[in-house]
């Protein structure tokens, strides 16, 4: 088997380098391949939470899950962030993704400021943020929300006209619960939707709660979909890559075998 990265690279960001994390990953490489090949998604899971935890970065008091916090502060070097916060950065062949977790309240100011330091026109949110808007801090000249055409419960897409030049987009997903997986019919919905207005390599924010499960179900689908042949193999690799890049990503079996059924025979 072919190993996913070909360079050792080290971090010089956080406390466990790409290096660390690239060793495990190869180690349990082949173990992880032969789970995906007897479809024992919980096994891929289970395998791929041991080898990789504890080494993220502390829970603080920004965070809301301490298992889903990033490997590193390259968020913070990379867009000049003046402290902490809880976002990953995930390159794809056609996306950099962020993939965050929703803040709370007191530190909304944080994910104002990363929105607008990585010149981001575009989110998708995984939840419906009824609670409490972050957007509604955004000071903005002008709002335009369009419901979507299936039954105005399935999502909203939103632009915020934030100055005469630049506008910020938002997709907001209402039919995804926590841990669990939408229908297909809904999912592919939202997904073709944001596929038709997205712009190729641009910073995209994503996040659900905690920016592992939701958020990285609908990146690992978006990455394979793009794939002109997607086999075991593939599975494997792309699914580490995640992995590699954020904790947790894809969090646990249910959604792991979901996407599975959109491209494993």
């Amino acid at each position: 088997m072919t190993h996913i990265f070909k360079n050792n690279i080290l971090n010089k960001y956080g406390l466990c380098s790409d290096e660390d994390r690239e060793k495990i990953i190869i180690g349990i490489e082949s173990k992880v391949y032969r789970n995906v090949v007897s479809r024992n998604f919980r096994e891929v899971i289970r395998v791929t939470d041991k080898a990789l935890e504890n080494l993220s970065m502390k829970m603080t008091p920004y965070d809301i899950c301490s298992v889903v916090t990033p490997y590193n502060d390259e968020i913070q070097e990379m867009f000049g962030i003046g402290t902490y916060i809880n976002a990953s950065y995930i390159p794809t062949d056609l996306t950099h993704y962020i993939a965050c977790q929703f803040p709370k309240k007191e530190f909304i100011h944080l994910f104002i400021e990363l929105i607008t330091k990585s010149n981001t026109k575009l989110i998708i949110s995984l939840i419906d943020c009824k609670e409490y808007d972050y957007l509604e801090n955004f000071k903005c000249i002008d709002r335009d929300v369009i419901k979507d055409e299936y039954d105005n419960d399935l999502f909203f897409d939103e632009t915020y006209k934030i100055t005469e030049k630049y506008f910020l987009r938002r997709l907001r997903f209402f039919k995804w619960k926590d841990f669990d997986i939408p229908t297909k019919s809904d999912f592919l919905k939202f997904y073709n939707y944001f596929n038709d207005i997205r712009s190729e390599d641009t910073n995209i924010i994503i996040h659900c709660k905690a920016g592992a499960g939701r958020t990285g179900a609908f990146i690992f689908y978006d990455i394979l979909k793009h794939e002109k042949n997607v086999d075991n193999f593939i599975f494997t690799r792309k699914f580490l890559y995640l992995r590699y890049k954020r904790p947790r990503m894809v969090y646990n079996d249910k959604q792991l075998q979901y996407i599975a059924g959109f491209f494993l025979k």
